[in-house]
């Protein structure tokens, strides 16, 4: 089950979405997270403005959360909702150093979970099957997934691919259950990765991406009955 449960925030914070056509202040957004990721982790702006746009790919529909006090932003999360799969994948969390320690993680994290878990509503289903996030193998951050989320990495060697600005680099995949376990078979979870390099990095033939093979590959080589936990 999603967590969803409320957080205390300090005096004059808000935790709300983002309006898309509030250029100005997704810019900021970027911005924080720009400076809070090492190069490379973060897409370029004109990506980025493409990410959060909801016209720009059909197949993921973009969420922003900010926190912010007196009109500044402290905080940031954004996530997608992709409709084919009925998954939402958690792209990014910042927040500024001298606001952290303050639930403001947790906070945009229940928010984000729960707009995505609206527009899955809003799509006929009865929410999210499952959230999604790629987070660096055995750091603080995949620890914190399994402990808190109950999340676990799916069964495959994961590869963010080099697209948006971004460098290609081997990640876990985290899948954080919801009304599903997780993909039922090894199908059910290339199918999913596809639907990532397709709706969230907008690669028109993913196929052609080494980055991708190499992750399908691992997928086919896996044990039969190791698509989920």
């Amino acid at each position: 089950m999603l967590l969803m449960q409320r957080i205390s925030l300090p005096s004059g914070m808000d935790v709300a979405p983002v309006p898309a056509d509030d250029e100005a202040r997704v810019v900021e957004v970027h911005d924080l997270l720009t400076r809070s990721f090492p190069a490379g982790q973060v897409e370029d702006r004109a990506s980025f403005l493409d990410t959060v746009s909801p016209t720009a790919e059909p197949g993921a529909v973009p969420v922003v959360i900010a926190a912010s006090n007196a009109g500044r932003v402290f905080g940031a999360a954004v996530g997608a909702y992709m409709p084919r799969v009925n998954a939402a994948m958690a792209l990014y969390a910042a927040v500024q150093q001298e606001a952290r320690g303050r639930g403001l993680y947790g906070a945009m994290r229940i928010r984000l979970v729960e707009l995505l878990d609206a527009e899955a509503r809003e799509a006929g289903h009865d929410g999210l099957d499952y959230v999604m996030s790629e987070v660096e193998r055995g750091g603080r951050l995949y620890l914190g997934y399994v402990e808190a989320r109950g999340a676990y990495p799916a069964p495959c060697e994961y590869w963010q691919p080099e697209a948006q600005g971004l460098s290609a680099r081997p990640l876990e995949l985290m899948l954080q259950p919801a009304r599903k376990a997780g993909p039922e078979t090894r199908d059910e979870l290339a199918g999913l990765v596809s639907e990532i390099y397709t709706s969230i990095y907008r690669l028109a033939d993913p196929g052609e991406d080494p980055s991708y093979r190499r992750v399908i590959q691992s997928i086919d080589m896996a044990p039969a009955g190791d698509s989920s936990r």
